[in-house]
C-alpha cells in the first residue's frame, strides 16, 4: 500500500470529501483536523469534526462513528504499543499491534502469550477498566436493541 501525505491527498479530485487514488479510498469529514505524523489505514473513515492528534495511528478498516466511545492507553505490553478499545453497538473491540478482535478474544491471546506476567495484568486491568467505564452504556444499548427486536 502506498502512503500519501495529507497535502498530496488534498490535491486529488474529491467528491463530497471522499478522496480516491489507485484504489485507496479515504474519507475526511467536514471540520476534521489531522495532526502531524498521523497514519490512516486503508478503508478507515474519519467523521465530521473529528480531531486526530500528533503521532496517532488508525489501523486498516477502523471506523469510529458517531456515538462510539474509545479508549487509547499506552505504551503497554512487551512491545510498548498503544492499546485502543472501541465501544460500538454494546461490544468492545480491541486493537493492539496487529491484533483486532473482541475483548474476550484479546484476553485469551494475552493469557496464551503472557500467562500472568506484568504485561498480562496490565492488559486485563485495562479491559476491566473499560468494561466498568462503559457498563451503563452497554446496558442501555442492550435494552434499546431488545426493545427494537420486540
Amino acid at each position: 500500500m502506498s502512503r500519501y501525505s495529507i497535502e498530496e491527498i488534498l490535491t486529488w479530485p474529491s467528491d463530497n470529501g471522499w478522496y480516491q487514488m489507485s484504489g485507496v479510498e479515504i474519507y475526511i469529514g467536514d471540520g476534521a483536523s489531522i495532526g502531524y505524523n498521523v497514519r490512516i489505514g486503508y478503508d478507515a473513515h474519519i467523521g465530521d469534526d473529528a480531531h486526530i492528534g500528533f503521532n496517532t495511528r488508525i489501523g486498516d478498516g477502523v471506523t469510529i462513528g458517531d456515538g462510539d466511545k474509545y479508549l487509547c492507553i499506552g505504551p503497554l505490553g512487551s512491545r510498548d504499543a498503544m492499546l485502543t478499545l472501541i465501544l460500538h453497538d454494546g461490544s468492545i473491540t480491541v486493537h493492539a499491534g496487529c491484533f483486532h478482535g473482541s475483548a474476550d478474544e484479546f484476553l485469551m491471546v494475552v493469557s496464551e502469550t503472557h500467562g500472568d506476567d506484568a504485561h498480562a495484568r496490565a492488559y486485563r486491568a485495562t479491559i476491566e477498566y473499560a468494561r466498568a467505564l462503559w457498563t451503563e452504556t452497554v446496558v442501555a444499548e442492550r435494552k434499546r436493541k431488545e426493545k427494537t427486536n420486540e
